[in-house]
């Protein structure tokens, strides 16, 4: 028996839940931290801030590709969809960055 099968499809779904709903609030703090302005310092508290969220997006990221292994049916179609979304938006923030540090 394979391990999809294995594991609770009430699991299976929470997984996938839980994954879906972090990615959201994951974005909504993204977009936030992008209106935020510096305070002073030369932008350290949002240079944190932004540490920080990187961190969270790569638990997150590895967290969803967790749960995309565990995943059958319709929801792992889903879940392949947002995670190309979060990759392609990782992807775009890093070649954001690279251009303003060059400038």
């Amino acid at each position: 028996m394979s391990a999809v099968k294995a594991m609770n499809p009430i699991i299976r779904t929470t997984l996938g839940a839980i994954y879906l709903a972090a990615t959201i609030v994951l974005a909504i703090c993204g977009i936030s931290l992008w209106r935020t302005h510096c305070e002073g310092f030369g932008c350290t508290g949002v240079g944190i801030a932004w540490l920080a969220w990187c961190v969270i997006y790569a638990v997150v990221f590895g967290f969803g590709c967790f749960s995309y292994i565990k995943q059958s049916g319709p929801l792992k179609k889903t879940m392949l969809v947002v995670l190309v979304l979060q990759g392609l938006g990782a992807v775009s923030l890093a070649a954001y960055w690279a251009y303003r540090s060059a400038a």
